[in-house]
């Protein structure tokens, strides 16, 4: 058995012979742990944007949407043109910014950043006059700044526990993420008796695998399958039903890889000439 709390670090780790009834274990390592950044997003200032103006041109859209297209139209060539007008209105009236690379923990607010700030030049000043009064500043602001660091911990979990975390558990998982020692995505995979925690061989494993159940049918000679259930209706999308579920949506959810925004479709089902875009996307 090897124990570790850092397993990312770890590429395989496999039993080989020993002596007597003992194995040894062979463990291959990086020695120092990689920091990885966090990813950049960008993020739309939705409670900055022009929601009159967006709401008057993505209306003359549907419009022309609705005379452009048919019902008969490739449904590629309609969720492009939607998808791209999407796109320029949301650069055109929504404000974004980019997320920081920086780490920082949860419940750090305000407050903490600026006597972190304050802190930090404080010791720069020590150390450039090296007199014992600026050090004195330096540790006073130091004991400061934890003692509002600890009040700032302490308040998060309050409040965290307090709330319903089923109702809300966005703020539970993200201090939970932060008290992690590591993040290793997808967990070692076991390949010929042998552990392997390399991202790369995790992958070719994967692969591998799902390479391995497929199989290749003879598109000409396929079997028919008498099934015992009745086949499925046709379904019938109504403007009401459509309605309803843009509504319903959730605008804290992430986007998906189409990057279209939960609020963008929330705040369509407000034009009331929207019903022709809908139908016919």
């Amino acid at each position: 058995m090897f124990a570790t709390n850092r397993p990312s670090l770890f590429k395989s780790c496999k039993a080989l012979p020993g002596v007597s009834d003992h194995e040894i274990v062979f463990a291959t390592s990086d020695i120092s742990a990689r920091y990885q950044r966090p990813v950049q997003r960008k993020i739309f200032l939705w409670k900055k944007a022009d929601t009159a103006n967006f709401k008057a041109d993505f209306k003359r859209y549907s419009e022309e949407f609705s005379q452009k297209h048919q019902h008969s139209n490739d449904i590629d060539l309609l969720w492009h043109d939607f998808n791209t007008k999407s796109q320029e209105l949301f650069d055109k009236h929504v404000p974004s910014k980019m997320t920081t690379q920086r780490y920082s923990q949860p419940w750090i607010n305000r407050k903490v950043k600026q006597l972190s700030a304050k802190k930090k030049r404080y010791f720069n000043k020590a150390k450039a006059s090296g007199k014992q009064e600026d050090f004195d500043k330096y540790k006073q602001c130091k004991k400061e700044c934890q003692q509002e660091c600890r009040k700032a911990h302490n308040t998060y979990i309050s409040d965290m526990l307090d709330e319903d975390c089923k109702n809300n558990p966005k703020k539970f998982y993200s201090y939970i993420k932060s008290k992690k020692c590591d993040a290793n995505g997808v967990s070692p995979l076991n390949s010929n008796g042998t552990i392997q925690s390399d991202s790369k061989t995790k992958a070719e494993i994967l692969n591998n695998q799902f390479v391995s159940v497929f199989t290749t049918e003879d598109a000409n000679n396929i079997p028919y399958l008498n099934s015992k259930y009745k086949d499925v209706q046709h379904i019938t999308v109504t403007r009401n039903g459509l309605l309803k579920l843009l509504k319903d949506i959730n605008v804290h959810k992430a986007t998906g890889p189409d990057n279209i925004s939960g609020m963008m479709l929330k705040s369509g089902t407000h034009i009331s000439d929207v019903s022709g875009l809908w139908q016919t996307a």
